[in-house]
């Protein structure tokens, strides 16, 4: 089913948060993408070069200050008449634009794109609008991946130093990273203050098996951790994983970079500079959550 765009009032996406949010006990709501690539799981070696990067990422923030950002974010999309924003439906768009929209093409793909005979001006606009809105506030990027080819050569040298499944070992990296980094942003939480984690749903039973594991794992050293849940992006609910998506998206490009050069990239274009507003490049935060994004 193609989604089209529907007007939806950004004050009512910010109050059905917020009535949403009140089911859920965590004071902290953490908003996660996971990226390994984009037919799926299917290579846990990494030799496709599709394959090569598995990442999971997102933005942590308090309650209070997503029902800002679901009102911010619709605004962006009713300003463009999108339906939602999807990075890989957006990349694809952009490809499609720097050769020239064909009427002639009917592929449910194609013409079914949200973003269909946006001009690459357009689409760069969009999201570099909706970056400054998730780099903006009381946001924290949280990134998390793994260098799945790099991860199999080791296993095979030391098999039992290493999970059979890498992408078991990359969630376990992000929850790790994930509560780190929030004891660094919000000191105050360390001894209080519940986080509920909500991932993007996702088909494939190899990563919700990973998930829950990992959970109830860093749920038993760390009691903050209080639920989790897979939930659907493309929901006026749910905006705040349209950002984490944005954020997996460019991480796994990032990723990818790092598994081919060894070497973590340099922040300089506009729209990664909105994104990652909140690490702080002097501090080294930036360069270290890059560099883990590589094995």
């Amino acid at each position: 089913m193609i989604t089209r765009y529907k007007y939806q009032r950004p004050e009512k996406a910010g109050h059905e948060f917020m009535e949403w949010a009140s089911l859920f006990s965590g004071e902290l709501f953490v908003k996660v993408s996971i990226y390994a690539d984009e037919s799926g799981t299917d290579d846990r070696t990494g030799q496709k070069p599709s394959c090569r990067a598995a990442t999971v990422a997102g933005f942590a923030a308090p309650r209070d200050n997503w029902k800002h950002f679901c009102v911010q974010w619709q605004k962006v999309l009713n300003k463009y008449k999108a339906p939602y924003f999807h990075h890989s439906e957006w990349t694809y768009a952009n490809s499609c634009a720097s050769y020239g929209w064909d009427d002639s093409v009917k592929t449910k793909k194609y013409r079914g794109n949200p973003y269909y005979g946006w001009s690459q001006e357009k689409l760069s606009r969009f999201r570099l609008e909706l970056a400054k809105i998730a780099g903006e506030g009381n946001t924290l990027p949280i990134c998390g991946g793994l260098n799945v080819r790099g991860y199999d050569e080791l296993k095979r040298r030391q098999p039992n130093l290493y999970d059979e499944n890498p992408y078991a070992h990359c969630i376990n990296g992000f929850f790790k990273s994930c509560l780190t980094e929030i004891n660094l942003q919000w000191p105050r939480f360390k001894d209080k203050g519940g986080i509920t984690v909500f991932f993007d749903q996702n088909n494939d039973p190899v990563w919700a098996a990973g998930v829950s594991d990992a959970f109830m794992r860093f749920k038993k050293l760390d009691l903050r951790l209080k639920e989790y849940s897979f939930v659907d992006k493309k929901e006026i609910l749910h905006l705040p994983l349209q950002a984490a998506d944005m954020l997996a998206y460019r991480c796994r490009e990032f990723a990818i970079e790092i598994s081919k050069n060894r070497t973590v990239p340099a922040i300089e274009a506009e729209f990664d500079k909105a994104l990652f507003h909140n690490l702080n490049r002097s501090s080294g935060a930036l360069d270290s959550a890059l560099t883990r994004l590589g094995l």
